[in-house]
């Protein structure tokens, strides 16, 4: 609702008919009133989130969200003392050598890390890659970055007690984000 106020200077004071003061005119002012509106907005559901996090050797999945999807296989497991031939090196106790599959789902080429795999046996001990290990591996995944679309071959090497049992693969997202989850394969 707009008021409109007019205002004009009275007829009659001077011999020409001026009050000596000048007309003014107001403009229109419109003034918003409060209305109260409910609007309703619906929460999309997160379709592309996986139904589990939990998987087996051979089985493929997806870890990431947005641009940082990798897709992983696990698709063979080796327990050795030495890697890297003759000139490499030994374990201190005993490596897992653990071949993977990974493609690049995301836009951008994606550097794979060490502290994206983690190895924990079935007392919830946790292992870290064997950085010196790695280093004498041709195939070693950590530090490549494959690029968008492209599917590369590799392993991880851990360097573990040889009597722990119940291992399983843990892979973290790349560029972790708050809503991507982390994912563990059953090794044995």
């Amino acid at each position: 609702m707009a008021f409109v106020i007019l205002l004009a200077g009275c007829p009659g004071g001077g011999p020409d008919g001026s009050t000596g003061q000048t007309e003014s005119t107001a403009t229109a002012v419109s003034t918003p009133t409060a209305t109260s509106a409910v609007t309703s907005t619906t929460t999309p559901t997160d379709t592309a989130r996986p139904q589990s996090t939990e998987h087996t050797p051979s089985e493929s999945f997806v870890v990431g969200t947005g641009s940082s999807q990798l897709r992983y296989v696990v698709t063979e497991l080796n327990r050795t003392d030495q890697v890297g031939g003759e000139f490499g090196v030994s374990a201190d106790e005993g490596f897992v050598v653990i071949n993977l599959e990974v493609t690049n789902l995301g836009e951008n080429a994606t550097r794979l890390t060490s502290d994206v795999f983690t190895l924990v046996d079935s007392e919830g001990q946790t292992y870290a890659t064997d950085s010196q290990a790695m280093v004498f591996h041709d195939e070693a995944l950590v530090l490549r970055r494959p690029s968008p679309d492209v599917t590369i071959d590799g392993v991880v090497i851990f360097d573990i007690p040889a009597d722990r049992q119940g291992l399983r693969l843990r892979i973290e997202p790349v560029n972790s984000t708050a809503t991507a989850d982390t994912h563990y394969v059953e090794l044995s």
